[in-house]
């Protein structure tokens, strides 16, 4: 995706009080697009982090100053059975069996804000879900900014890859207490959260068949409400999404979609908000090569990761 011009400053605010390590966040720009709530469209921006496209050159991801292969398990029910059944069980038998293997995957979340405000943020990884390991490196395109990351035995590890001459000291935090400060961005890009969320939809609609990747795939579509939208979410993340709920008057138009694959497991799953002539965000999770190793070393860490909103981590 190609940067478009007048793109906007960073809107990443800088620490606040004493902290005994490092603060792993980014300095603060000279000004910060406000909250402005009195336009519900606005808010919306604000919200999903259409704003925030860019990071600091001294900071960015935790600075320290289907191809589906065999998994080994036994195979899931077959889709024609699956359709008889209710659809939200059939979805949350895939996120289940899903999130108790092994896989490659990727994440592409695309931004329109309007004319000049299209980002896209990327994530590339493998992932074992059953055991608690994986590593990923995630980029904001426009920006060229890019992060490392190793989730291991309850912790999530971040450093900065790019651009040159950022610090790439490690950091680290419990996965538990990771959270997530922009609208369908998973707290540290965690695929294990992306599912869990999906398998929380409402109104869900029986599937179609489709072709992906060159194989037969069954198509369910629903929605997100509220108290999912606000899983994993920060302090202030769910405070700013309780405030826009309250403008619109109602629960914010968010689509959820999965596509199963012939052994019961999420091979793609999709999050979507569309608000004509405010805001567009779609975040698709797409998983492959299911049973594959992942292995990992944990780094050492130079101090924690802060809770300061920045774009990379979500």
């Amino acid at each position: 995706m190609s940067r478009e011009p007048g793109s906007p400053r960073s809107c990443l605010p800088a620490p606040s009080g004493p902290t005994d390590v490092p603060h792993l966040g980014l300095p603060e720009p000279p000004m910060r697009r406000p909250l402005l709530l009195t336009t519900a469209t606005a808010a919306v921006v604000v919200l999903l982090g259409t704003g925030c496209a860019r990071t600091d050159a001294d900071g960015g991801a935790a600075g320290a100053s289907p191809a589906v292969g065999a998994d080994g398990g036994t195979p899931s029910k077959s889709a024609a059975a699956t359709e008889r059944e209710d659809p939200v069980a059939v979805v949350r038998a895939a996120i289940a069996a899903t999130t108790g293997t092994s896989a490659d995957f990727t994440v592409r979340l695309d931004l329109d804000g309007g004319p000049g405000e299209r980002f896209q943020i990327r994530a590339d990884g493998s992932f074992d879900m059953a055991r608690d390991r994986g590593r990923l490196e995630v980029e904001a395109v426009q920006s060229g900014n890019k992060g490392e990351e190793i989730f291991a035995d309850g912790r999530i590890y971040m450093r900065n890859l790019a651009p040159a001459g950022v610090n790439r000291d490690w950091a680290v935090r419990s996965r538990d207490s990771a959270r997530a400060n922009y609208l369908l961005r998973a707290p540290l890009n965690d695929p294990e959260h992306t599912l869990r969320q999906v398998a929380r939809m409402r109104e869900v609609r029986s599937g179609d068949k489709q072709t992906l990747n060159g194989a037969r795939v069954d198509h369910y579509g629903g929605i997100l409400d509220h108290s999912a939208l606000l899983m994993g979410m920060s302090k202030q993340g769910r405070k700013q999404l309780d405030e826009l709920r309250t403008a619109f008057g109602h629960d914010l138009p968010v689509s959820a979609e999965i596509w199963i694959d012939d052994r019961g497991r999420a091979v793609r799953t999709r999050v979507s908000l569309v608000m004509p002539g405010a805001a567009t965000v779609m975040s698709t999770l797409t998983l492959s090569d299911f049973g594959t190793p992942v292995r990992v070393t944990e780094p050492q860490p130079v101090g924690l990761l802060s809770d300061t909103p920045n774009i990379l981590a979500g």
